[in-house]
């Protein structure tokens, strides 16, 4: 067994895909760790010092797929994947559903979550815990939407909504991340414009 940081010669075809289980005996290692060549502190020298230490560290080979989400764009791509592998069990509709309401494919509907009369909500979508959707609302496939949002006139397609966002504009929102607790609203007011306040390395496009 053996790790290395982007060696110029890999010894093998496998790849460390980024996710560690670690207890506390990884702390006095981290502490004792030195800047590599490329002058950062390099968890694969964590992992490979605790290994020589105590000789306790295990690798599980993954079989399935695996997806690096370190853009936007793949977020949004691992959320679509994940939905579309979930069994049928696991879309189980908890919240209250209005009769007017079109809901078809999987839906998973938190607890005290509302879908109201004249939406549209089409899966495979997962809505959280406490969520409502409102009159006018469309919800399209691949879509995730975090505990507490709310939706209202909005179109929402192949997007991740975070907990608490409150969307409130006649618009089609698609292949979007939006953070926790924001809010999209329309300014109906003089004069017209839009009004942002964006976190680093955001995207706008209108």
């Amino acid at each position: 067994m053996s790790i290395a940081e982007k060696p110029a010669a890999p010894k093998s075809n496998l790849a460390l895909i980024g996710v560690y289980l670690f207890t506390p005996a990884i702390h006095p290692v981290i502490e004792q760790l030195k800047p590599s060549k490329r002058g950062e502190l390099e968890i694969t020298d964590a992992i490979w010092s605790l290994h020589q230490k105590t000789g306790k560290v295990r690798a599980i080979r993954l079989d399935g797929w695996w997806k690096d989400t370190g853009q936007p764009a793949d977020l949004i791509e691992a959320n679509e994947r994940v939905l579309s592998s979930r069994p049928s069990a696991f879309f189980r509709m908890l919240g209250q559903v209005d009769p007017q309401a079109n809901v078809s494919g999987h839906v998973a509907i938190g607890e005290g979550s509302h879908i109201s009369a004249g939406t549209t909500v089409r899966g495979p979508a997962v809505l959280g815990k406490n969520v409502q959707i409102e009159a006018g609302a469309y919800i399209g496939p691949y879509t995730a939407i975090g505990d507490g949002s709310v939706v209202r006139r909005a179109e929402v397609d192949r997007s991740i909504l975070m907990e608490n966002v409150v969307v409130d504009v006649p618009f089609r929102i698609v292949d979007s991340i939006v953070g926790k607790g924001t809010t999209i609203s329309e300014r109906t007011h003089l004069p017209k414009g839009h009004s942002f306040i964006l976190g680093d390395s955001s995207q706008v496009v209108l």
